[in-house]
């Protein structure tokens, strides 16, 4: 009998490459979203610093350009630290929906994987029956005296 041949391997390459490919476009939005929670974070630790030090000039006197320099700095983070969570929320978005396109994409190679196995299961029963016959043949023309 030939070779088993699972007639939609194609379908098959084509879903395993757009898996690997949406996969790592995940892969990359997470890194963005690390680098971005980091960015927020060190400007998080900066508007403390700042707070603290305001906190420690301003028991020891401050003059008042000191005081609305270090207010306004401190305004100036957090304004950024607002636009910095938007993008992170905006980012956690994308990621939500490209998570459902891996699900997808693992779905469909699943299923041209289901496929393939009840192909090749099937493949092996004819194959077995085959022999079987091919064996029956071989005894009944053997059995038989000529």
């Amino acid at each position: 009998m030939k070779k088993f041949v699972f007639s939609m391997e194609k379908v098959l390459d084509y879903s395993t490459h757009l898996q690997k490919s949406e996969k790592e476009i995940l892969a990359g939005m997470r890194h963005e979203h690390d680098h971005l929670c980091e960015k927020r974070d060190g400007l998080k630790a900066a508007r403390c610093g700042l707070r603290d030090e305001y906190s420690e000039k301003s028991s020891k006197g401050m003059t008042v350009k000191e005081i609305e320099a270090i207010l306004t700095y401190m305004e100036e983070l957090q304004t950024r630290i607002t636009a910095q969570e938007k993008v992170i929320d905006a980012l956690n978005a994308q990621i939500e929906r490209q998570i459902k396109k891996v699900l997808k994409a693992n779905k469909e190679k699943r299923s041209m994987e289901i496929l393939r196995d009840r192909q090749l299961v099937l493949y092996e029963a004819a194959t077995r029956k085959e022999n079987e016959r091919v064996i029956d043949e071989f005894v009944i023309s053997r059995g038989t005296p000529a």
